[in-house]
């Protein structure tokens, strides 16, 4: 018997030892060698258009540990569901090179067809869900229309979802990301919803910021200015005027301000925003990824989500005024 368990233990270790070998042979063969080759593959991924390296993005990704959670992967998930619905014909075979991919992860590619914005993107969720067995509820959610669409969803409901504009309009080019994400700025003036003032204040941020960039952005915000009403007119000539002279950074420390100002106003709430107080500074999530894809090298993944501090978040969104 003893001799028996040993060497059931043996095979064991030896196919734990294979597959950790494997793994880094996947690593290897994804072609990224480094999160800074993934970014700098997504930042020039319009110039350079390669879809058919989407799959084995994903795979770096999941490899440099991107997706592991959620509320910090919301940039990659709108990258990865702009390129999938930009390529419409390559999709299928896209979404399937994605896999294998843990349960937890899964998630991600879940979203990202739900979001590619394709007219069949039902069909494909469905025809996916035999490869992702532990996430019948979310696939469920999806197909049933319980969960919302990228440009159906509430930009105050969660975090992650300007982050997310912001990277289908990195695979893509297109202006209706981004014409969402304006939709935020009237609630620069809220004076009482915090979520609401955080998003508001983080659209305006990141679309100045993401501006002094990226200049044809600058092109769709003054096309927008005069054809809403002032309470978005006026803040988007904020936004313009910012990104115009190159100064976003005045805008994160009035988000700042704003922010924390409201935040001790209101009595302490659960709330799905994070919010995280150290060293003197208040941290906020929204925006940083996003920031850090369209070229602030400054801004290093993963964010500010729920305390976990980086060294780049806070650089970014420190209450000091001298920083």
């Amino acid at each position: 018997m003893i001799k028996t368990i040993c060497a059931t233990l043996a095979l064991i270790f030896a196919g734990y030892s294979l597959s950790a070998i494997a793994s880094t042979g996947d690593a290897r063969d994804h072609g990224f060698k480094s999160q800074r080759h993934l970014q700098r593959w997504i930042n020039d991924y319009r110039d350079n258009p390669e879809p058919e390296l989407m799959p084995g993005a994903v795979h770096a990704m999941r490899d440099f540990g991107l997706l592991e959670n959620q509320e910090k992967a919301g940039t990659y998930v709108g990258f990865i569901a702009g390129v999938i619905g930009f390529n419409q014909v390559q999709s299928k075979k896209l979404i399937k090179e994605m896999f294998p991919m843990p349960p937890k992860e899964q998630a991600v590619i879940i979203k990202a067809i739900a979001y590619s914005g394709l007219p069949e993107w039902h069909a494909l969720l469905t025809e996916m869900s035999e490869r992702m067995p532990a996430r019948k509820a979310l696939i469920g959610q999806y197909l049933k229309d319980e969960k919302k669409t990228l440009l159906e969803v509430a930009l105050d409901s969660d975090p992650t979802i300007i982050d997310t504009l912001w990277g289908y309009y990195v695979a893509t080019g297109y202006s209706e990301p981004v014409l969402r994400i304006m939709q935020a700025l009237p609630w620069t003036r809220d004076e009482t919803d915090l979520e609401k003032i955080t998003a508001g204040h983080m659209a305006k941020w990141t679309l100045a910021a993401n501006a002094e960039r990226d200049r044809g952005l600058l092109r769709i915000y003054r096309a927008e200015v005069d054809h809403h009403p002032k309470k978005l007119r006026k803040p988007l000539k904020e936004v313009v005027a910012a990104a115009e002279n190159f100064e976003a950074d005045k805008l994160r420390k009035e988000a700042v301000k704003v922010i924390s100002t409201a935040k001790a106003k209101t009595p302490f709430q659960r709330s799905k925003w994070a919010f995280a107080n150290t060293v003197g500074s208040t941290l906020l999530s929204v925006g940083c990824v996003a920031a850090g894809v369209l070229g602030h090298p400054e801004i290093a993944v993963p964010c500010v989500i729920t305390g976990a501090v980086s060294s780049g978040a806070v650089k970014l969104l420190s209450l000091k005024s001298d920083d």
